[in-house]
């Protein structure tokens, strides 16, 4: 779900630059890595600094990507992704509301599910400070296509899930996304190890995929540390691909069965 969230971004890499530069290690934001390719001891990138649009290339002894769903370097290294594709198809409609998260500060939560004649959607409340919500709505092709959520249809929907009384509503953003169900054929090629959503893809029910991808963060990062600092040899890297590919199987099958359980009760429910 690619949303970008200025104020939840702010802190976030306000963070980030606080803690992630110690211990010797540097931080860069603004780059954008275009190429990886294997050498030998190690692993070169080529990374486009964005302000100045200078390329740089960069080596270390192991590269971790974890960069999203559509990883470009998972493509780079030619691995592919196993299991349903294309298992749901939904609307972000991105919008902001102080009132609204004013409305339901006496019961907060991060997930709203609003079943009604008019429209199902799960309203997602990324941030209530600055009334950040996300209201995902399901659509259903060839039937429906993201054309067909214009400016007055979005409209249309959220005041059916939410009323009309906030009058402070902004919709920022409406994007389509795609739910899949998962995971690398193998999670590492060499010296490149894949990491969170980079090497599964999970429906959003249940929340295994920042879980897993924590998981596999400490996994991988102690085993690359052994190894780096003598005290393992290479072959413990090759537990983290046995331990990750067997996680990432059991998860995936658990969350689509919740995600079915969800849509198999509103289409109950809503009839």
């Amino acid at each position: 779900m690619p949303l970008l969230f200025d104020e939840v971004l702010a802190e976030a890499g306000d963070t980030t630059r606080s803690r992630g530069g110690k211990g010797g290690h540097v931080v860069r934001f603004g780059h954008e890595v275009k190429d990886v390719r294997e050498v030998v001891e190690g692993v070169q990138l080529l990374v486009e600094e964005k302000e100045t649009c200078d390329m740089h290339v960069f080596q270390g002894h192991y590269v971790v990507a974890a960069d999203g769903s559509s990883s470009l370097i998972r493509h780079k290294a030619q691995i592919s992704m196993l299991g349903e594709k294309g298992v749901q198809h939904l609307m972000n409609i991105h919008f902001s509301s102080r009132a609204l998260a004013q409305a339901t500060s006496h019961r907060p939560a991060m997930l709203y599910f609003i079943y009604n004649a008019e429209v199902v959607c799960v309203l997602v409340a990324h941030h209530y400070p600055s009334g950040e919500f996300v209201a995902q709505v399901p659509y259903f092709p060839p039937a429906q296509s993201p054309e067909d959520f214009g400016p007055v249809t979005v409209r249309a929907l959220l005041d059916a899930a939410i009323g009309t009384a906030f009058t402070d509503l902004t919709v920022h953003s409406v994007r389509p996304w795609i739910m899949d169900c998962q995971v690398a054929q193998r999670y590492r090629s060499g010296r490149i190890f894949l990491a969170g959503d980079a090497a599964h893809r999970f429906p959003p029910a249940g929340g295994f995929g920042m879980n897993t991808g924590i998981q596999d963060a400490h996994n991988l990062s102690w085993k690359i540390a052994s190894v780096l600092q003598n005290s393992a040899n290479g072959a413990l890297l090759d537990t983290y691909e046995m331990l990750g590919f067997g996680t990432g199987l059991s998860f995936p099958e658990h969350r689509m069965l919740m995600s079915r359980y969800i849509m198999d009760w509103v289409s109950t429910i809503c009839k």
